[in-house]
């Protein structure tokens, strides 16, 4: 499933990119057209300037005069975009809403696949061994830091499964049912007064319970690095489409307001405006990124 989301988010970028060639390319032909206008042949220079070479940078020059307006439109719309939307997560901690909700159905996933698991009971632990219960805490983390959280607070019940059983049985609800049964019931130490032969069973069991440790340990790691992978995915997802929607509001607003104060409705604009509205849906995390780069680099210098 990850494989397919990666390949649909590779065709949007690359439909993105045609955007551009295309926006590019009907500039140059435009530019060609304003030429032949204005010489009254078409692709004939001006009197001044016959050469082929004079004629492509008189080309590129109209192509740069179309393309600018609409090049800063995509940023300076992006940009806004992006920080009110940044703005709106800060205020409201959407991040820590999202997580809760994604970590929630993640869980119930989980224990849907074996019977008798607690939900509740499995988040609690979680939280009580990942924050020490703050709540808050652990969902307004990114990604890999949450997973990371999670990982910890399942190490820390695989050493100690007394009362987190739910948790364990949750995580690694698809691992072998002997080892997790093997997990959730730890040998005991033999006695001092124990024979030899009493010793080596407990050793033998010992040995297959630190065996059968590692396995759901392992099965736990891959789950969570599965449960990361798809969690900055629908995070990327939801901001990207987000932006795009806020975008197309925007410029729609700013459209509508236009044609009332000039008391007509501009159709034949109306294309190029959402062309920009959906375009600069891709710039604003890119804008985003190129902050959030510039202020880890700050704080580097400090």
């Amino acid at each position: 499933m990850q494989g397919r989301s990666g390949r649909e988010w590779g065709r949007v970028e690359r439909w993105a990119a045609l955007g551009l060639v295309l926006i590019v390319g009907v500039a140059v032909a435009s530019s060609g057209f304003l030429m032949a206008a204005e010489t009254g042949q078409p692709g004939a220079a001006t009197a001044q300037d016959l050469s082929v070479w004079g004629q492509i940078q008189a080309a590129l020059d109209r192509a740069y005069a179309l393309t600018w307006p609409m090049a800063t439109a995509l940023a300076g719309v992006g940009t806004a975009t992006m920080a009110a939307f940044q703005m709106f997560k800060d205020l409201l901690h959407v991040r820590r809403e999202f997580n809760r909700g994604r970590v929630r159905r993640w869980l119930e996933l989980r224990a849907a696949a074996k019977q008798g698991i607690n939900v509740d009971n499995a988040q609690r632990s979680l939280i009580r061994l990942a924050t020490a219960g703050d709540t808050e805490a652990l969902y307004s983390l990114v990604p890999d830091k949450l997973v990371g959280q999670i990982n910890a607070a399942a190490r820390m019940a695989l050493d100690s499964p007394k009362g987190h059983e739910d948790l364990i049985s949750c995580l690694a609800s698809q691992a072998d049912p002997n080892d997790l049964a093997a997990v959730l019931n730890p040998p005991s130490s033999p006695l001092a007064s124990a024979s030899e032969e009493e010793k080596k069973w407990a050793r033998d069991q010992a040995t297959a319970y630190l065996e059968a440790k590692n396995r759901v340990a392992t099965h736990i790691q891959r789950t969570l690095d599965g449960f990361q992978i798809s969690l900055d995915y629908q995070w990327t997802h939801w901001n990207q489409m987000c932006a795009l929607a806020l975008n197309f509001v925007f410029v729609m607003a700013v459209l509508a307001t236009n044609s009332v104060r000039a008391g007509v409705w501009y159709r034949t604009d109306a294309p190029a405006y959402i062309l920009v509205a959906i375009l600069g849906g891709f710039v604003a995390p890119v804008a985003k990124d190129l902050v959030s780069a510039l202020e880890a680099l700050r704080g580097r210098k400090r």
